[in-house]
């Protein structure tokens, strides 16, 4: 259920809501949850939790430490303290979910809430997108102009926030094979476009033997790199420049020696 959520959420580019059993569905669901995380998919989790006068009880299929459970692959967990406040959390399951970079939230909801009166939410407008900062954007403007043999290394979120069609223009303009990040978790770029270059390997040692022929690394939404294959990490350091445009804060952190943006 929750990996169909993904996929529909990744589609329609916004929230999913998938509601799942207490204890019994969250475990079962906990590897799509970690996948929606990776990809970033706005999703919120609903959970059952038995009803409140049970709880001191530790009643079958009773969520010990609900909130607990689904962490650290969702960005935000609530059990609210009163029947009441169920909205207002879903609410902010929402908001938080949509916020980039978006990912899965989790309410977790005693049973017997359902049947308690609570106030409507009320709606407010809300932005989600941050601008970039036009300085560092021209260094990389005059980096790509100085170059001549350029990479593109396109990853998910350039199709999440669909500029697919923007990074094809960009890619037939600087005249650069464009690859798929490694464990990408959408296609952002025509795979059957004469510039596509192929997947990279999640492994240090040949994907830096494939990018060391060019003289400047364009990074798009993606983290520069996913691995899952040890190797010679330092091969990164000898080879291009490598520079980086991302909207989330926690993949551009690992790489902080080198730009990005």
């Amino acid at each position: 259920m929750v990996a169909m959520a993904d996929a529909y959420a990744q589609v329609m580019g916004a929230a999913a809501f998938v509601n799942l059993h207490s204890a019994a569905g969250v475990g079962h669901a906990l590897g799509s949850i970690y996948t929606a995380y990776r990809n970033q998919t706005p999703l919120v989790i609903t959970a059952g939790q038995q009803t409140r006068d049970l709880m001191p009880l530790r009643p079958f299929l009773g969520a010990t430490a609900a909130t607990e459970f689904p962490r650290p692959y969702v960005k935000w967990s609530c059990e609210p303290a009163r029947a009441a406040d169920v909205p207002l959390a879903i609410a902010q399951a929402h908001c938080i979910a949509m916020q980039k970079p978006c990912g899965p939230t989790f309410v977790s909801i005693p049973a017997d809430d359902w049947l308690q009166e609570a106030d409507a939410v009320a709606v407010r407008p809300k932005s989600r997108d941050f601008a970039p900062d036009p300085v560092l954007l021209r260094i990389v403007a005059d980096a790509i102009n100085a170059s001549q043999r350029p990479a593109l290394v396109i990853g998910a979120a350039v199709a999440r926030d669909a500029a697919s069609d923007a990074a094809l223009g960009l890619a037939e303009i600087m005249q650069a094979p464009a690859w798929s990040a490694p464990m990408a978790g959408r296609s952002a770029f025509p795979e059957n476009h004469p510039l596509f270059a192929g997947f990279l390997p999640a492994a240090p040692e040949p994907l830096f033997k494939i990018l060391g022929n060019h003289d400047l690394i364009l990074v798009l939404g993606a983290p520069a790199f996913t691995f899952h294959i040890p190797g010679n990490l330092k091969l990164a350091e000898s080879g291009p420049p490598i520079y980086q445009i991302t909207d989330d804060a926690e993949t551009a952190a690992p790489h902080s020696p080198r730009p990005a943006f």
